[in-house]
């Protein structure tokens, strides 16, 4: 998802769906990315003083318990 880092606000979660290869899965994600963009335009038009934006990247991890516990 895209965040204003003026306001804070942010834009629509975008999922990239899981590819077989690392180049597939690399191209999901650079057009996941330019979805959760398209975002910006819109929030651009509310508020014109608002030119920093971050796009937030979130990696599922999934702890396996065993031995550490």
């Amino acid at each position: 998802m895209m965040q204003c880092a003026v306001c804070g606000q942010t834009g629509p979660t975008v999922e990239s769906p899981k590819r077989e290869s690392a180049e597939a899965q690399g191209r999901a994600i650079l057009r996941s990315a330019e979805g959760a963009a398209s975002w910006v335009e819109s929030h651009r038009r509310r508020e014109r003083e608002h030119f920093t934006f971050r796009l937030l990247v979130g990696i599922p991890y999934r702890l396996i318990p065993g031995e550490w516990q």
